[in-house]
């Protein structure tokens, strides 16, 4: 049973090159998807060395993935924000002793 799932993982590894370059070459300045196409190649180089297994290259893969998505929801939001910043004084954070002055 191992080994047929090692099989099809195997097989699925020996597929992501073309679908990897082809990310990268359609969104070469994208720092995400490079980030991603980059992470997923040294992972599934990995397994197939069998260097580190699929459950914890998937783990790794999935944070990594999450960070990107929450990096594209807060460039959405910054895009879409009407906030506008304002300068504010400045505030000291020493003691207000009057003696010191």
């Amino acid at each position: 049973m191992q080994m047929k799932i090692y099989r099809s993982i195997s097989a699925w590894i020996n597929s992501q090159p073309k679908n990897n370059e082809a990310l990268a070459r359609k969104h070469p300045k994208d720092e995400v998807i490079i980030r991603l196409v980059a992470m997923r190649t040294g992972l599934c180089d990995l397994i197939d060395k069998e260097i580190i297994d699929l459950e914890f290259a998937i783990e790794l893969f999935d944070i990594e993935h999450q960070k990107g998505i929450y990096k594209r929801i807060q460039e959405e939001q910054d895009a879409n924000s009407e906030l506008v910043l304002t300068p504010e004084k400045p505030r000291s954070y020493l003691p207000q002793d009057k003696n010191l002055t």
